[in-house]
Formats: structure tokens, sequence, C-alpha cells
């Protein structure tokens, strides 16, 4: 669900950049000009020359006024810049910016809710003469802002997704799980909704094999870690996690009451999402780790990442788990449609192998059910704000709270 960017006065253009433009464009037509000159000397080549150099020069003294004024406006010349630089130069500006409690704003805010603010007219315009990405672009746009009709939908278009993924309506019980597959529902989330969890894909060309294989990492983007916009210091920090696990617990109990789930009971669904939690931070602590010890590529085939993934595992459990996370179904259904064929002796790039080692040990550790269900989050968790009024709210509250907990940076 797209809202609407907060509206915010029209900026100059930034200085630098035209400066550096106007120069670069003056000396161009300065060196065609002479080149003329040198060639065919004639008074109107002169004039002509005179004019454009006179306007350069007035152009020139007007953008430097511009750019002091600009200067200007963020120094308080009241401050003793011996004592306090920062206030010096930009103390105007901090004075003339006033940042409510507990809200973040700087120069970089600001332009970006320029950005957003113009992104937003421009979609928002009614326009039947643009290309057509823009026209589909807009059309998108409107679908999202029409409330109304999202509430109608409710929660039936998060349902048909959750169908494509072969991911179960309600939330996931023992009655859910029987044909769930993790390495399926993964590539199934990476081809249609374009989300890397767990695994990230990508493609690498490969000079010394002249080949474009597929590049196999851990997941960027899908673990949870507010922590990281927030410096605390040790003795804070405590407190501060407790805040967020209360945060995110409440969001997710609101999330999930909208679903049916089944005979569990309020403190069923407490426990469950504290799983899930558990398990998402035990993957990120995985890749914590093995990325400041692992950082080099490695190519393999398809074969032996499936067999590094469960070597600490005994064959008995080993077989029993490798139906749950088995790469042949990921990479056959990633590539269903298309005129590709990957086998399991197909060579892959692999960043941070001790990862997927680690990774096989946490498919053992939690069973099939706790990561369908922290899969089933993911989703949901991603598409909530698309959905009802109930989950937009539930979402803004929590992006609120969350907000509300981190420091302000500075300028």
């Amino acid at each position: 669900m797209l809202r609407n960017a907060e509206v915010v006065p029209n900026p100059n253009t930034h200085p630098r950049r035209n400066a550096n433009t106007f120069i670069a464009a003056i000396s161009n037509k300065y060196r065609i000009l002479c080149g003329i000159l040198l060639r065919r000397s004639t008074f109107k080549n002169v004039l002509l020359i005179s004019i454009i150099i006179g306007t350069a020069c007035v152009v020139g003294f007007v953008l430097v006024i511009l750019l002091t004024a600009k200067i200007l406006e963020s120094i308080n010349s009241s401050a003793d810049p011996c004592d306090d630089f920062f206030e010096y130069a930009c103390g105007k500006w901090s004075h003339s910016h006033f940042i409510p409690l507990q809200e973040e704003n700087s120069w970089f805010i600001e332009r970006k809710q320029r950005i957003n603010y113009l992104i937003t007219n421009l979609l928002a315009e009614n326009s039947s003469s643009e290309i057509e990405p823009v026209l589909q672009m807009k059309q998108l746009y409107n679908m999202c802002m029409d409330t109304d009709h999202l509430n109608q939908q409710g929660l039936e278009p998060l349902y048909r997704v959750l169908d494509l993924l072969q991911l179960p309506r309600s939330f996931p019980s023992n009655e859910t799980v029987g044909n769930f597959s993790l390495a399926k529902t993964l590539s199934l989330a990476q081809r249609i909704l374009n989300l890397d969890i767990i695994v990230q894909l990508s493609t690498h060309f490969n000079e010394s094999l002249n080949l474009t294989v597929l590049s196999i990492s851990p997941a960027s983007n899908d673990l949870f870690s507010l922590d990281r916009r927030r410096q605390k210091a040790d003795s804070e920090s405590d407190e501060f996690a407790e805040k967020m696990l209360a945060i995110r617990l409440a969001y997710m109990l609101g999330i999930i009451a909208e679903f049916d789930t089944g005979k569990a009971t309020e403190n069923d669904i407490v426990t469950e999402a504290m799983r899930i939690i558990l398990l998402e931070s035990q993957l990120k602590m995985d890749k914590d780790e093995t990325t400041k010890n692992e950082t080099e590529e490695s190519y393999m085939t398809l074969d032996l990442l499936q067999r590094i993934m469960f070597s600490n595992i005994s064959s008995e459990m080993s077989n029993l788990t490798e139906l749950n996370f088995y790469w042949l179904d990921y990479v056959t259904v990633l590539t269903q449609g298309l005129n590709i064929t990957l086998t399991m002796e197909s060579t892959v790039q692999v960043i941070n192998t001790s990862y997927f080692q680690k990774l096989g040990n946490r498919v053992v550790e939690f069973n099939a059910l706790f990561f369908q269900r922290y899969v089933w989050w993911k989703v949901v968790d991603l598409l909530a704000i698309h959905t009802t009024d109930i989950m937009r709210t539930h979402k803004y509250i929590f992006e609120e709270r969350i907000y509300h907990e981190m420091t302000k940076p500075t300028r």
C-alpha cells in the first residue's frame, strides 16, 4: 500500500550540479567557437563569442550569489566557530527545521521526501499521453490507493498468493505441513514475488568458464534487525531489545488474529510467534558469524552443495531432512517454463558456504512446521499493507512505534 508522500516546499535545484554543468557547457562552447574563429575570423564570430562569454559571466555571477545565499541560510553567525563549529555552520538550518519529538529529519531526508513528493504527483496525474510502462505504473498506483476496493476484496488477494506459493490460507499447523517443501516454497516466493527468503539468487558471469552461472548466497533482506538503525550503549541494549521484542510480538499477534488459527489458543499463538522470531534470529546469527569468517566465492555442483549442507548430520536424519530442502526441487520450480535446464550436476556459484552448512543444521533443529510458519509469516508480513484497513493499521502502528524508539541522526 502506497501512502501519500509528505508535501514539502519546492527547493532550488542543486547549485553544485548546476555550476558543474554550466562550466562544462560553456567550456565546450568556448572551444568550438575558438576553433571557428581560428578558421575564419570575422566580426560576426567575434561578436558571437563576446555575447556568449558575457552571458556566461552574468549567469555564473548569479549562480555564485545563489550558492552563497544558500550557504548563509544555514550559518549561525552568532555562534563562535572555535567553540562549536557545527552550530556556526549549520545552526540556523537546525533552528529553522524543527524536529518533533521522536521524529527524524536531515538534509537527506528532506531530499528523499521531495523526490517521493514528485513521484507521487507524477503517478497521480491523469494523462493518456504517457508511454505504456508509465501508464501501467499509474494504474498500479491508483489501484493501491483505492482503499475502498481493497477493503471490499478483504484477504482474498492475499489468499490467492498463498495458494500460488503452496502455503495455507490459515496459520500453519500440523494439518498443513504434510506436503510442505521448503525448497519449492522458497523458489516460488523468489519467482512469483521476487522475494528472497533464507536464500538469495542472482547471476554471475564466470570468465574462466565463459558462462553465466546461478549465484546462491544468504538472503540479505529478510533477516529482521532493528538494532542496526540504533546505536545503544551496552547498559541499555537489553532494555532496548525487550522493547523491540514486545513491539514486534504485538504486531505479529494482531496480524495473525485476522486469519483462521484453528484450535490454537492465544497462548499457543504467542508461543509460535516467539518461535518464528527465534528462528529468524538464529538465521541472522548464522549469517553474521559466517560472513565474518568467510567471504570467498566457491564454484560447485548443486549435488556438492546438497552434501555440504547435511555433512554433519547422520545418514538416517539426512535422508529425512533432504526431502524438505532438496536443491533439485528448488531449481526445477525456478526454471519451469524457461528455456533452461539445471540438474544436480550443474555448476553454481556459492557465496558463504559455511552459512549453508549451518542452514542444514537449522533445517534439522527446527522441523518443517517451524519453517512453514516462518515463510508463511514473511509473505503475510510483506503483503499485509496491501489488504484491509485493519491490516494496514497494524503495520502503521508497528512502524510508528519502532521509529519512535530510534535515535535521530545528526545532519
